[in-house]
């Protein structure tokens, strides 16, 4: 199409010291549309990695209490497409 859409690449930060995690994020459950025919985006999502390998799926508001080696990961919604191809 005219112009594709596009996302930032996925953040996944390891905490060092135990905290709380705090997100208030929209666009988790319907993604970005798209313009003038252009596909629709990828909606966002985010994650707690835990250090004994289990993960914990985080709505768009939401929180999560991280232990040391515990991990946030956060995708951000990719922009919808503009255009026919």
């Amino acid at each position: 199409g005219g112009g594709r859409g596009a996302g930032a690449p996925p953040r996944r930060p390891r905490f060092r010291r135990r905290r709380e995690a705090v997100i208030a994020a929209s666009r988790r459950t319907v993604a970005p549309h798209g313009l003038h025919g252009g596909a629709d985006g990828a909606a966002g999502r985010q994650w707690v990695e835990r250090l004994d390998g289990t993960t914990e799926w985080l709505k768009g508001s939401d929180s999560a209490r991280l232990a040391a080696g515990d991990i946030f990961g956060l995708e951000t919604p990719g922009g919808g497409g503009w255009g026919l191809a």
